[in-house]
C-alpha cells in the first residue's frame, strides 16, 4: 500500500474497475445471446448503444466512488469514538481479512495505527468452534467476545452468501456495530437481506476478478480512512 497516488485518483481507478466489472457482468455470453435474425441491423441503434455505454460507465464509476467515500467516513467516525475493525472471511477472503488487519496494526510508513482484529487469523479459535458448535458459528462466536457497539464489522465474501459471514453480520447488527460488506456477484444474501449498513459489490461472476477488485477496495478504503482521520 502506498501514498504515491493521490486519493482521488485511487478512488477513480477503483470505481472504474468496479464499473467495468458491472458492465461485463451485465453483458450476455455468446451462448446466452439471442440468435441473429436475417434482417440487417439498424446502424442508428448500434451507434446509440455505443454512445450510451461511456455515459453509463461514468455514472457507475461515480456512484461506486461515492459509496467508498461514504463507507470510509462511517468507519472513521466509529474509530474516532474508540472503536476498532473486526474483519472476517473464508478462504481467499480470510487472507484479505488478515491483510487488512495487518495494514491497520502494522501500517506502512506514513500511516497511523488503527485498532483491528481478524476473526480469520487464529486456527485454535476457528477449529474449536467448528468442532464444538459448527462452521456456521466460527465468526459469530468470536465476534461476541470481541465486539463493542462502537466497532465496525467487515465481512468479505466472494459470493455474498456464506452462512458464517451472514451469521456474524447479523450478530454484529444486533450488537449495534457498523456493518460493512465487500462482496461479489450481485451481493448475495448480504445485500438481499440488508445485513450490511454499507456494501461494495463487485458485480462479476468471475472469481479471480472479484478477488482482485476486492483487494483493491479494502486498500483504498484504508487510505481514505487514514486521510479522514489525519
Amino acid at each position: 500500500m502506498s501514498r504515491s497516488r493521490p486519493l482521488p485518483v485511487l478512488l477513480a481507478l477503483l470505481a472504474l474497475a468496479l464499473a467495468a466489472c458491472s458492465s461485463s457482468a451485465a453483458s450476455p455470453t455468446e451462448a446466452e445471446a439471442p440468435l441473429a435474425t436475417a434482417s440487417e441491423p439498424d446502424p442508428t441503434e448500434s451507434q446509440a448503444a455505443e454512445s450510451d455505454a461511456p455515459a453509463e460507465s461514468d455514472a457507475a464509476a461515480e456512484s461506486e466512488a461515492g459509496v467508498i467515500s461514504q463507507i470510509a467516513a462511517a468507519i472513521a467516525e466509529r474509530l474516532e469514538r474508540g472503536g476498532k475493525l473486526i474483519t472476517f472471511g473464508n478462504g481467499g477472503s480470510a487472507t484479505d481479512a488478515n491483510d487488512l488487519v495487518s495494514d491497520c496494526v502494522d501500517p506502512p510508513p506514513g500511516f497511523g495505527k488503527i485498532p483491528a482484529v481478524s476473526l480469520s487469523a487464529e486456527p485454535a479459535n476457528i477449529t474449536a468452534i467448528a468442532n464444538d458448535i459448527g462452521t456456521e458459528a466460527i465468526f459469530a462466536r468470536q465476534l461476541i467476545a470481541h465486539a463493542r457497539p462502537e466497532d465496525v464489522a467487515v465481512g468479505i465474501s466472494t459470493s455474498g452468501s456464506s452462512v458464517n459471514i451472514l451469521a456474524a453480520l447479523a450478530e454484529a447488527r444486533r450488537r449495534g456495530l457498523l456493518t460493512v460488506g465487500i462482496v461479489g456477484y450481485d451481493g448475495g444474501r448480504i445485500v438481499a437481506e440488508r445485513l450490511a449498513d454499507h456494501a461494495v459489490v463487485v458485480r462479476s461472476d468471475y472469481i479471480p476478478r472479484i478477488q482482485e477488485v476486492q483487494a483493491s477496495i479494502y486498500h483504498v478504503l484504508r487510505s481514505v480512512v487514514e486521510q479522514r482521520m489525519a
